[in-house]
């Protein structure tokens, strides 16, 4: 079987959705594997874009949460953007939220001021690296500026260190 986590915008908003295949030609859509969180949480407006990865034993999706959206209908999901986790025993879940982690978070003045949310995994050495969406607002520019970065850690349930420097200039304006 093979498993595609896509964004599906609904009448609420954007949640991880997924569909299942056997031969990569015909989908059957299952629906959303993520909720919103409550009021007051980082992934209250949008739980979407979902990148998973199997350590082995337990399944970890790295999703973007973000309390803001457009207007209604539309409700696209709006800055900041924040990487969120949750696990589950398969690439269908179900799907637990773990609001404890915090891998990462936009911080003010760097290159991912209003946006670090997750993307592919890889396993280097005894840690793994993540290759995540970046972006910021430059003085004097009117567009916002987008980019890659990379984090790392050792502990796919703890915190990530992001490097200093993108991996290719802002101007380049490179997203997901």
């Amino acid at each position: 079987a093979y498993y595609m986590h896509y964004d599906g915008a609904g009448p609420k908003g954007w949640l991880a959705c997924l569909a299942t295949s056997k031969d990569l030609v015909h989908w059957v859509q299952k629906g959303p594997v993520l909720d919103f969180g409550g009021k007051n949480e980082m992934d209250s407006a949008s739980a979407s874009y979902g990148v998973t990865y199997l350590d082995g034993k337990t399944w970890h999706m790295f999703y973007m949460g973000t309390p803001h959206t457009s207007p209604a209908p539309d409700l696209i999901p709006a800055f900041p953007y924040v990487t969120m986790k949750a696990k589950g025993a398969s690439p269908a879940g179900p799907w637990t939220k773990q609001s404890d982690v915090v891998p990462f978070r936009p911080q003010p003045g760097t290159y991912y001021s209003l946006t670090a949310s997750p993307g592919q995994i890889i396993k280097r050495g005894g840690g793994y690296l993540m290759f995540f969406s970046a972006s910021t607002t430059k003085p004097g520019n009117p567009c916002v500026q987008r980019t890659l970065g990379i984090a790392r850690t050792r502990d796919l349930n703890g915190p990530w260190t992001i490097d200093a420097q993108p991996i290719v200039p802002m101007e380049e304006q490179v997203e997901n």
